[in-house]
């Protein structure tokens, strides 16, 4: 069929399938995926398991493929480099000095498409704290700026679902944290590294009553005790009902 030449039958054959009958054999039994080396069906399987055999050696971040943590250790902790969330990786210093207990980057598989045309089926949240509640806190940096936040809502909203189906006996807090400037009585102002310390103990010792519950810590405000954020036109009413004032969670008699 062609005029490569072998040393070997089995690499003839090899060949054969590869390049002229186009044979994939190896077919994945729990969707249509196929191919023709049972190498590549084996790494593709891994991603039908819950298993994560890869660690980082940084941090507590687990993947199903050596390729992701390739990429995680290159976005998040190769310092030759420009950080890709720069942010939270200084966020995860802060709370390593603290010497706090958390997973980074865990996962969340969606039964279904986010909201919003958006299309995923997966999410990562910045950092879980072990409670017995669902502690999940999200660094919002300054990259974020530009998601739709009618997208962000869709993103959150399917995290509590699943979430909540996984495991319905467990409460979700939700903690939106700016490490950034943001406004207090007319003012621009940027938290200090104790102010930071002060507020994520507080929120670490802030026991939610609602089944589910979002804080934003360290927003812009205009009035009140809400984030601009909240009262945007845009913002998704089904959120918004479970957001409570941030001074009214981390300085109320639950502490």
């Amino acid at each position: 069929m062609c005029d490569r030449l072998f040393k070997t039958v089995s690499n003839r054959n090899l060949h054969m399938r590869e390049y002229h009958a186009k044979c994939r054999s190896f077919k994945c039994d729990l969707c249509d995926f196929a191919t023709q080396h049972k190498r590549a069906l084996d790494v593709h399987m891994k991603l039908h398991s819950d298993e994560k055999p890869y660690a980082c050696p940084h941090c507590l971040f687990r993947a199903k493929r050596s390729f992701e943590i390739y990429v995680h250790v290159k976005a998040m902790h190769d310092n030759g480099r420009s950080k890709r969330k720069r942010r939270e990786e200084e966020v995860a210093r802060e709370f390593d000095a603290m010497a706090l207990p958390y997973v980074r980057e865990h996962t969340v598989t969606f039964d279904r498409l986010v909201e919003h045309g958006a299309a995923r089926k997966r999410a990562r949240v910045d950092f879980v704290f072990d409670m017995p509640w669902w502690l999940l806190l999200e660094v919002d940096e300054k990259m974020h700026v530009g998601i739709p936040i009618q997208d962000e809502c869709a993103r959150l909203l399917a995290i509590i679902a699943e979430l909540s189906r996984a495991s319905p006996e467990k409460k979700i807090l939700i903690v939106r944290y700016n490490p950034d400037t943001y406004a207090q009585n007319g003012q621009l102002v940027k938290p200090t590294p104790e102010q930071r310390r002060d507020v994520i103990q507080r929120t670490l010792r802030y026991e939610p009553e609602a089944q589910i519950t979002v804080v934003y810590l360290f927003y812009r405000q205009s009035s009140g005790e809400l984030p601009d954020v909240v009262r945007d036109a845009a913002y998704d009413a089904r959120l918004r009902q479970y957001v409570i004032p941030a001074k009214t969670a981390l300085y109320g008699h639950n502490l």
